[in-house]
């Protein structure tokens, strides 16, 4: 490792190849061919988005616009035809994309131009996209686009949803609160952070929506519960609102991913960059029900920090709903909330339309305590009962107040309102459609039940982007989840499984419903065919839960297989290392029990990949040995999995420093490449240029890097394409475009601060400190190097190694030896402790370099001896070529011509092939050499070779040098 060993100290990157299913069968055997999914998946949510753009554009609904849009074809179609290709069952005609253009295009939406219908038809996979956009857009005719294009089309990035998709949920008829509603917002208008706590039922959500509602009269609000305890959905659904004030890139990640069938960036990362991105923003942030997460690290720190932040951010809130106080938070955020007053119960009574004397409304209150949930339910039960004071007094009396409720209010509904409520409980807190709640209980049209139970407050309504969608109180959940037979529940899960399947296709629900009705095959099969597409979509946590539930006891060996391998790549993604490798483990041990062929090679195949890939970093040498196993199994071939082995092999061997043999394992051909996932493609590409600079090979590496550089920009990879410029910046600047290097890497600090990728942003301030260095901008070199120190507390002592040896040149370039001996003697302990063998013959290069300048040599000479030996063994050609140079100048102070002579001669043809400013320093040391043996026509001819390379680099320091020994 050439260019990243020596003392210049480079920080470069490689890639992870993630993973991806290994089937890619949709839901139903119905459904679409394997060929036309990726048109389907992109399709679809084109389709949605403009639709939704009309929505705004118009103010009509949904299902309004899928109707006119239906008949506007000849012959007319339904509006749930137009809803089916929106939901991607169906794989349109060249036709019928016209159609369906035409009519959109029709509503005049002022991005609905030519280069959104090109988009739309190659989405749709229509032949002629650019004829029909011509037809439509004569004017705007891409000349480009008459033949096989040389470039890559470009990929859209969808909008996120609509920012009322983020709002809190629709309230009616809120009651009292008023001092604490004044309380609360007093405390948030100057920003700030607040927890509303108290005991389940107390209504602590139902006042956080009355905040959030007043608060969004002068400011935008974000609401998100975690009932379903997910992190990943909370940060798609954060990341989505904050485009809406022009913080796209987290988003814009999340999306590519989801499009292309990948993994998307680690939790941590995308938490921290949501952090980032809420600077000088003026929101208000709800997050109800947070006692549900807060014990997950992540979700304990992000929203520390946030807390903190709207300290010193006066335009940004949080509000927070939880049952008990989240410990992490300052001690000033709790507002404990009670029982409602008897007033504002008294309220309560009288909005509800119930006729209570003052005496029984009183009672009322003393029984319920005040708490809101059990008002509503009591206020259900009495509406229907003929003896008010009956009841409020066998309520007084009851041992289980929330139970004697439930029942009162269950005996006093129809069959049907008791069979809807059951239906809605089946739907585990997850909000459903009318369609499906009329499918679980085999009746249609329950539209008048379910207005009547919403009246009743038994269930949410809330308008969804399709419709309206209903939800259950968790008191209420639990209650009517328990009162259809075991046997009745698991077919209104399988039929709700089967709903999600074919109607409103959603994978996650499909195989949570699965699961719960026992169908564990059709769980495994959607689950895996669907992995990526699920995470994606913020599930792997729920999704997990689900397929957790199922036992591999009868199963076959195959699902079962398949099985261990889904919950292992969601254990991985998860950050549950252990629990990843267990479950691999379990399939390499099953599959041993199966009989060889080509489907068990290709299952072994996979644990293996995905074995390697869960220990790339935590284990290189037995990674290298899963992936090794693996190409053994499926031997020469061309298959993908082969490939994304070959690949993995590579990535393995690059971080245990085999260059030689990472580039061996990189050459996958080009059909083999083509047929490769976006992202894959980039990787690769990527990894070929580290592997091609550590090779000295720097033409290839810059070939390979900016293709990968292309690559990430056409599918708006922004963190990709921060990572692939710290690789392009030093590869240029080797070659001497130092320019074009500083350029690249200022612009990759751009786009790591703005994701906030911690990582990145140090390895970028390390090579900026490293160039400024070189180029003698001494201010900006310290900047960038403190700055990496200070980043490198809690990140690799790598990084934090790199940094120190170049603050350490600059200190021996100024002539500062005490300096440079301290950072180098503390970067020697961290390279020491890492075993970074490069890493230590720079510190001993370097360390003789200081005691040349203080003309220690006898010193310095058992020094460079040492080193001598080291970069040796380690082929260290820079640093050999730098020892030849340190000596070249003793053998000067010692007037020994010869040994002078041989010495920088030896140096300055090492490094002319491999470093233009680093053999341009060696010539400048040889000319002061010869120019202080007395020779001074050879000196100044080196010391004018070194001024002419100095200049167009703009090394300024060392040109200044060298102008100075010319004009003396």
């Amino acid at each position: 490792m050439h260019h990243v060993a020596n003392h210049l100290k480079f920080e470069y990157t490689v890639s992870i190849i993630e993973p991806t299913p290994h089937k890619a069968d949709n839901l139903s055997e119905n459904c679409p061919k394997k060929e036309d999914l990726i048109f389907l998946l992109r399709f679809g949510d084109y389709l949605s988005n403009a639709l939704h753009d009309i929505k705004q554009l118009s103010g009509k609904k949904i299902g309004i616009l899928q109707d006119e849009i239906g008949y506007a074809f000849d012959p007319p179609v339904s509006g749930d035809t137009i809803e089916k290709w929106r939901y991607r069952k169906t794989v349109l005609s060249a036709g019928q994309l016209e159609q369906l253009a035409t009519a959109i295009l029709a509503y005049s939406h002022a991005t609905h131009q030519r280069d959104w219908l090109e988009n739309f038809l190659i989405s749709g996979a229509h032949p002629y996209p650019t004829s029909v956009c011509d037809k439509f857009f004569p004017n705007q005719t891409n000349l480009v686009d008459q033949g096989p294009s040389s470039q890559p089309a470009p990929v859209s990035i969808l909008p996120a949803p609509p920012q009322s998709a983020f709002a809190p949920p629709a309230q009616s008829q809120f009651v009292g609160r008023t001092a604490e509603q004044e309380q609360i917002q007093t405390r948030l208008n100057s920003g700030g952070s607040l927890a509303i706590c108290g005991m389940a039922g107390m209504g602590k959500t139902s006042l956080a929506m009355a905040v959030a509602h007043n608060c969004g009269e002068t400011r935008p609000v974000f609401w998100h519960p975690f009932y379903d305890q997910n992190l990943n959905s909370f940060v798609r659904r954060l990341a989505g609102f904050l485009t809406h004030f022009g913080k796209t890139s987290l988003w814009e990640m999340l999306e590519s991913a989801r499009m292309a069938g990948i993994k998307p960036p680690d939790l941590t990362s995308c938490l921290d960059t949501l952090l980032a991105q809420l600077d000088g923003l003026n929101l208000l942030i709800c997050l109800d029900d947070l006692q549900f997460v807060e014990e997950m690290p992540e979700i304990r720190t992000f929203v520390q920090h946030l807390s903190s932040k709207c300290q010193t951010e006066p335009q940004l809130a949080l509000l927070i709903t939880s049952r008990t106080y989240p410990a992490f938070l300052p001690a000033d955020v709790p507002f404990e909330l009670g029982g409602l007053g008897v007033e504002d119960s008294a309220e309560l009574v009288a909005l509800r339309q119930l006729k209570l004397p003052t005496d029984l409304v009183a009672r009322l209150h003393t029984a319920t305590e005040g708490s809101g949930a059990f008002l509503t339910l009591a206020i259900a039960a009495l509406q229907a009962s003929r003896d008010p004071a009956l009841l409020i007094s066998q309520l007084a009396s009851a041992a289980d107040i929330e139970r004697f409720l439930l029942d009162e209010v269950n005996d006093r509904l129809s069959g049907q309102e008791q069979r809807v409520m059951e239906a809605v409980s089946i739907l585990g807190g997850y909000p459903g459609s009318r369609d499906l709640l009329e499918t679980l209980i085999n009746q249609r049209d329950v539209r008048k039940t379910l207005r009547m139970l919403a009246d009743q407050y038994l269930l949410t309504e809330t308008d969804g982007e399709d419709g309206k969608a209903y939800q259950q109180h968790q008191i209420v959940r639990g209650f009517y989840y328990e009162q259809p037979s075991r046997k009745t529940r698991r077919e209104m899960h399988q039929r709700a499984a089967e709903f999600y399947t074919d109607e409103e296709v959603n994978p996650f629900q499909a195989v949570f419903h699965y699961a719960k009705s026992g169908a564990a095959e059709q769980a495994v099969r959607i689950g895996q065919n669907n992995l990526w597409d699920v995470i994606n979509s913020g599930l792997a946590a729920p999704l997990l839960q689900s397929l957790d539930s199922l036992s591999k006891a009868g199963l076959d060996q195959e699902t079962a297989v398949d099985l261990l391998l889904t919950k292992g790549q969601l254990n991985h993604f998860l950050g549950e290392y252990d629990s990843g490798r267990d479950h691999y483990q379990q399939a390499a041990e099953l599959l041993q029990t199966m009989p060889q062929n080509p489907t068990s090679d290709q299952l072994k195949g996979q644990v293996c990949l995905s074995m390697a890939q869960l220990l790339e970093r935590r284990d290189p040498p037995e990674a290298l040995t899963w992936a090794q196993r693996g190409i053994d199994i499926l031997g020469a071939g061309d298959s993908e999995l082969h490939t994304k082995l070959l690949i993995q092999h590579g990535t393995i061997m690059m971080y245990m420093g085999n260059s030689a043999g990472a580039l061996e394992s990189f050459m996958v051909n080009d059909d083999q490449l083509q047929a490769l996932p976006l992202p894959l493609q980039t990787n690769i590409n990527k990894n070929l240029g580290a592997v091609y600079f550590n090779l000295d090979q720097l033409d290839q590496a810059v070939v390979h890097s900016e293709q990968a550089l292309q690559l990430s920009k056409q599918s708006h990879d922004h963190l990709q394409t921060s990572r692939i410029y710290i690789n392009l910046g030093p590869t240029k600047y080797m070659l001497g475009d130092w320019t074009g290097a500083v350029s690249d890497l200022e612009e990759a600090l751009a786009i790591a601060k703005r994701l906030g990728s911690h990582d990145v942003v140090l390895a970028l301030h390390t090579n900026l400190g490293r160039c400024y260095v070189d180029k003698g901008d001494d201010e900006l070199a310290r900047q960038h190097l403190e700055r990496a120190i200070a980043l490198s507390e809690h990140a690799s002592s790598l990084q934090l190694i790199a940094a120190r040896i170049n603050l350490a040149r600059l200190a021996i370039f100024n002539r500062q030896i005490m300096q440079a001996q301290v950072q180098l003697t503390l970067a020697e302990t961290d390279a020491t402790e890492k075993n970074d063998q490069i890493s230590l013959n720079t510190i001993k290069v370097m360390l003789a370099e200081c005691l040349v300048v203080e003309n220690k040599f006898p010193a310095a000479r058992k020094l460079i001896s040492t080193a001598e030996k080291m970069a040796a063994q380690l082929d260290d050609q820079t640093n050999l070529a730098n020892l030849m140079r340190l000596k070249g100048q003793m053998a000067t102070q010692d007037q020994n011509v010869e040994e002078a002579e041989r010495n920088f001669h030896k140096s300055v043809d090492i490094l002319t092939s491999i470093e233009p400013y680093q053999a341009a320093c060696a010539r400048l040391a040889w000319g002061e050499s010869l120019q202080a043996l007395g020779q001074q026509a050879a000196g100044e001819k080196l010391i004018q070779e070194a001024y002419v390379v100095f200049d167009s680099l703009g090394a300024e320091r060392e040109k200044k040098r060298a102008g100075k020994l010319l004009s003396n």
